[in-house]
């Protein structure tokens, strides 16, 4: 009974880091294709120098969340603590959230949907 219930518990706490590790990389997906479009906007005029200064800010604070969010799991791993992990990929998430405020506005239709999809994904992981 007691090797059943360790099982049982080492599975719910594998699927927790899979879900958190799948949240991390869902993110990171999202942006780099938000921020791959907006480069090509940029890079054909679309977009206004003022703009694109506050998206490379919104984009430096995203990636200063990224690596604290990286360095805390790599702790988490080898024993620490899943709940500064969590708070600190929140704050990569809500960096994110930046970042599609500013170029969200960019895109039409199909593009803007696919973009729109894939945050929410990231935001409920």
């Amino acid at each position: 009974m007691k090797n059943l219930i360790a099982l049982i518990l080492s599975g719910l706490l594998w699927a927790g880091c899979a879900t958190t590790y799948k949240g991390a990389v869902t993110i990171t997906a999202t942006v780099d294709a938000g921020m791959k479009g907006w480069a090509e906007l940029s890079v054909s005029g679309k977009t206004t120098p003022a703009l694109d200064a506050q998206v490379k800010q919104a984009h430096a604070k995203y990636r200063m969340a990224c690596t604290a969010a990286a360095n805390a799991l790599v702790a988490y791993k080898a024993g620490g603590d899943q709940a500064h992990y969590v708070l600190l990929l929140e704050a990569a998430r809500a960096s994110a959230g930046d970042i599609f405020d500013l170029i969200l506005p960019l895109f039409t239709g199909d593009k803007q949907l696919e973009l729109e999809t894939k945050l929410r994904t990231a935001s409920t992981l």
